[in-house]
């Protein structure tokens, strides 16, 4: 219990002092490519970055989840059929 409150604690630490560099000074990025623009902040597009990993990460899992769920189901399927 006390090992979960002070990483509670750290979290919580840590939440504060990346808040307050995000108020201190943003960033700017600018991507450009032909006649279109995009302008955010460092903190918006590594946000953006991090959320786009992650769901990629989480499909590629699902997949692969389905692709050994259709394994077993066709070899419990073979199997039935030989008796």
């Amino acid at each position: 219990m006390k090992l979960l409150l002070v990483f509670v604690l750290i979290v919580l630490l840590a939440g504060a002092v990346v808040g307050e560099l995000i108020v201190q000074d943003p960033g700017y990025v600018l991507l450009s490519y032909q006649t279109t623009t995009i302008e955010t902040s460092i903190w918006g597009l590594g946000m953006v970055v991090l959320v786009s990993f992650t769901t990629l990460y989480v499909v590629l899992q699902l997949l692969q989840y389905l692709k050994r769920l259709l394994q077993l189901l066709l070899y419990h399927l073979r199997y039935q059929l030989q008796l």
